[in-house]
């Protein structure tokens, strides 16, 4: 039914409008003014939305800087492959925030590209199309034998 569901609100509306996971309610939770307990409803979608089947490692140098710049927005490590930023929660302002940092690392993305084409796949690609040649990969300093990072104190 989830499937049918969200075929149809696909068709109607544009991707960043779908809703990420859908919660079957058999009632909504009422306070004691019987009006909706906001908190109550909240909780009751906690948990993956289901989209792990479609994650994969990231490809290459631009994708991965895009999905750690992600991951430090949003908090979210779990981006990747053909999941969007909507599947997961994100909304405009994290976009913004996004592309604010790329901007700032001389990665250029418009923000009509995120939300047409929001898959990390589908805008490491429109990265590279849209002049990333100035950008080079940050050198990594951490040596190869390290396993664990401690901060100094």
């Amino acid at each position: 039914m989830e499937h049918t569901l969200r075929d149809h609100l696909r068709a109607e509306l544009p991707e960043y409008m779908v809703p990420s996971a859908f919660v079957r309610l058999e009632a909504m939770p009422l306070n004691t003014a019987r009006k909706v307990d906001r908190e109550s409803a909240a909780g009751a979608g906690c948990g993956s939305a289901g989209h792990t089947s479609r994650m994969r490692r990231q490809q290459g140098p631009v994708e991965e800087v895009l999905a750690g710049i992600w991951q430090g927005v949003a908090g979210w490590s779990v981006w990747g492959g053909t999941t969007t930023l909507f599947d997961l929660g994100g909304h405009s302002l994290l976009v913004v925030t996004m592309l604010q940092k790329l901007r700032q690392i001389g990665m250029k993305l418009e923000i009509q590209q995120v939300f047409q084409s929001n898959s990390l796949a589908v805008l490491t690609q429109k990265v590279e199309e849209h002049g990333s040649n100035d950008w080079k990969a940050p050198v990594n300093l951490i040596p190869r034998d390290v396993i664990t990072l401690r901060q100094k104190c």
